[in-house]
């Protein structure tokens, strides 16, 4: 089965610049811990709640002032729609993605996409 077959549509991002104030209130409103973060349509990174808590707050960074892009984690693994299921699994066993629960998903040439998470 592809990816495409099993993946959430119309996935929320959020860009570099904004706040973590307003990244954090996004994901209440949407009940969510985690958003990709996009510069444009490029994936530069992901934002989750460990991000904003742990990252950010628990250092002393100001939620109102801090950017997106100091939080986030960049350089983070993704897939392609027409990928096996089992992909996001193999892919991430051996390196420092295995905690991993979900993967953003490119229905586009690398790095550029659409947005869509796997679950």
């Amino acid at each position: 089965m592809q990816l495409r077959a099993i993946m959430t549509p119309e996935v929320e991002v959020i860009h570099p610049e904004d706040t973590l104030q307003q990244a954090a209130a996004k994901m209440r409103r949407l009940n969510i811990g985690s958003l990709p973060v996009c510069e444009g349509e490029r994936l530069i990174g992901m934002l989750t709640d460990r991000d904003i808590t742990v990252r950010a707050v628990a250092e002393g960074c100001d939620p109102t002032t801090t950017t997106i892009r100091e939080a986030m984690t960049p350089d983070i693994a993704y897939c392609f729609d027409d990928q096996g299921s089992k992909t996001p699994y193999r892919s991430w066993s051996a390196t420092r993605f295995a905690g991993y629960r979900f993967s953003p998903v490119t229905s586009g040439s690398w790095g550029w996409c659409r947005w869509e998470i796997w679950r």
